[in-house]
């Protein structure tokens, strides 16, 4: 793959996972069963995590900036209850990225280029540097100027890993990533603008120079060690992340996050056992200004946040018969949300001091089964308590201080998985249905287009289907990830039973991808399909709605295991007019000035690329 969209190339392709580029940035709005779907920037109610250790800072937030999209190894989707494994009780769950190592690891070179100033290079090197110690390094550089006016990104990353072997017992690993991110914001448009001109930036945006810009460094040390039958880890990680985000007001913030965490796992003839627990705390210093001219202005507020974060989780499988298998666990949870107003205390600002501190605890169970219903066909089932705290961006958002309740919610999933053997080739398979009751559910919503809010809907239903597959035919690949989702108000003072805005009501993604064998092994071409084929609401009165659309691409290449690789694409080839994503609103009608609500995905681009794999 080569595109600015390597994220949402990555994750595409998991069933019930929605990610949507914001517009043609690495900053992915990332959804899985509608947890966090309210929020259009940055993230919450997925727990990232890099080689088990998280990436969300302690107020449950998160962002893709501390990630280089090509150092993966491969990445690890934990949809809903499965989460537990991570220690996790969110209603979307967890994404693991696995890094590579010195033992898994080649040196490589990666060069692309394409429409808008697109470029990329890469560089990654590991291996074994002398017995008992192996290292890991990659550097990335990204820029575009972007398809849209005012869009241009400039991203410089280091990340990598060393590792020692103390014993066959004892392995100590160092994790270590520095990240510098430069990106304009364009801004929405109203959807007769993004008709007659989708290339064009909003003009606020332009005045405001309105962009975001962050510098993450980040460290981490995870020691594993085994005992008998037992498997032991330790970690620690801290990360400093500053960012001067101009937009309606100047936000400069300055964070310092650490935490550490403990996990064991053991394993019998009939039990597999695991527990954990996590300790995360963060502080956030969080100056506002004036915008003037994306420059700081006077002074408009001065917080002080704090996110202290305690979990401990348990999870024990019984293999009851040789078929049937009977889970259980549970996860413990503290959270505490500490905001101290230092504007409105002495530093010259008038009106009431917002400071509060409040308490968030829950204990969050979860029972499954599996069944094996032959060797390569498996039934299985959950129910599962999840919670989510308000992070910061809930709390303080541009419209004041919210002081929200913890989203909570019930779900019930089952499904089935396996592959089969057929005629033509090999069907690999998945689909899962889930139903979920969700209590005050956190929506974040704008209210003007210099103001958002964030408020508790007292319950919502969030039905869907996630099915993929996959079947291999001869020198065919057809990979499929189909998402049916039903979000609900359930009988809401305002909005009855509306769907829920910000989410497509169905989402296909297909790729047919030919690999010949013989002379031309190596050589690969594919198109692929992005479907929403029903308009989504924009507003929760649903009055306002992002049409459906169709996106179709092409791709070619060479890509061999040592030696120089060769891959091109044409992205949205029919240059289809259409919003990749859009803002969140309570009602359309009585906002009509609010209007401009949709980013518009990327016209019709190229992009070309080589790789050197030594």
């Amino acid at each position: 793959v080569c595109s600015s969209d390597l994220l949402q190339d990555t994750l595409g392709y998991a069933p019930g996972v929605l990610a949507q580029s914001r517009f043609g940035a690495e900053e992915t709005r990332l959804s899985i069963r509608g947890s966090g779907v309210q929020r259009t920037f940055h993230l919450r109610g997925v727990n990232l995590l890099q080689d088990g250790i998280p990436l969300n800072l302690a107020d449950g937030s998160g962002d893709f900036q501390s990630l280089e999209p090509l150092a993966q190894s491969h990445v690890e989707v934990y949809r809903g209850a499965n989460a537990l494994e991570l220690g996790a009780a969110t209603l979307g769950g967890s994404v693991n990225f696995i890094s590579p190592t010195g033992y898994n690891s080649a040196p490589m070179l990666r060069v692309e280029g394409g429409s808008h100033n697109y470029r990329r290079l890469y560089a990654q090197a590991g291996g074994i540097i002398e017995p008992g110690v192996d290292g890991f390094i990659a550097a990335g550089h990204f820029y575009q100027q972007g398809f849209r006016d005012h869009a241009r990104q400039n991203v410089n990353r280091v990340t990598g890993n060393l590792g020692i072997s103390h014993s066959k017992t004892h392995e100590t690993r160092l994790y270590f990533g520095h990240f510098d991110t430069e990106s304009e914001l364009p801004g929405n448009l109203t959807w007769a603008q993004l008709q007659a001109n989708p290339r064009q930036a909003n003009a606020g945006n332009i005045s405001g120079d309105q962009k975001r810009d962050t510098v993450v460094s980040r460290l981490a040390v995870k020691h594993g060690w085994v005992t008998d039958a037992a498997q032991w880890e330790a970690a620690v990680h801290y990360t400093h992340k500053s960012l001067f985000h101009p937009i309606f007001q100047v936000l400069d913030q300055v964070n310092d996050d650490s935490g550490v965490s403990l996990r064991y796992q053991r394993e019998s003839a009939q039990w597999r056992v695991l527990a954990g627990a996590n300790i995360g705390y963060d502080h956030l210093d969080d100056d506002r200004f004036v915008n003037v001219a994306g420059a700081r202005g006077a002074r408009t507020d001065q917080l002080l946040l704090r996110a202290r974060a305690y979990s401990a989780y348990a999870q024990a499988n019984y293999q009851a018969t040789e078929a049937l298998t009977v889970v259980g666990g549970a996860q413990a949870v503290r959270a505490t949300r500490e905001l101290v107003d230092q504007f409105h205390s002495g530093n010259g600002g008038s009106g009431a001091n917002t400071s509060f501190t409040a308490n968030f605890d829950a204990i969050n169970p979860k029972l499954g089964v599996l069944y094996a219903l032959t060797p390569r066909t498996q039934l299985f089932s959950n129910l599962s308590w999840s919670f989510e705290p308000p992070s910061f961006g809930e709390i303080a958002p541009s419209g004041g201080v919210s002081n929200v309740d913890a989203q909570k919610a019930t779900t019930l999933e089952v499904g089935v998985r396996g592959d089969e053997t057929l005629g033509i080739g090999v069907l690999k398979y998945e689909a899962v249905a889930y139903a979920a009751r969700v209590r005050d559910e956190l929506l974040s919503e704008e209210i003007s287009p210099t103001a958002s809010r964030t408020l508790n809907a007292p319950r919502t239903d969030h039905l869907g289907l996630e099915l993929g597959f996959s079947l291999t035919a001869g020198s065919f690949v057809w990979q499929n990830a189909v998402t049916v989702n039903e979000f609900r108000f359930h009988h809401h003072s305002q909005f009855g039973n509306n769907r829920l805005a910000g989410v497509p009501k169905e989402l296909l993604r297909t790729e047919l991808r030919y690999q010949p064998t013989g002379a031309w092994q190596g050589y690969y071409a594919g198109v692929s399909l992005e479907w929403s084929p029903e308009a989504a609401p924009v507003d929760h009165a649903n009055t306002l709605f992002n049409p459906a659309y169709s996106v179709l691409n092409l791709k070619l290449g060479k890509q061999v295991k040592q030696g120089l690789g060769v891959f091109a694409e044409v992205r949205n080839v029919l240059n289809e007019k259409y919003a990749s994503t859009t803002g969140v609103i309570a009602n359309a009608q009585a906002t009509g000035a609010n209007l401009a609500q949709f980013l518009p995905g990327d016209g019709r681009t190229f992009y070309v690329g080589v790789d050197y794999r030594f």
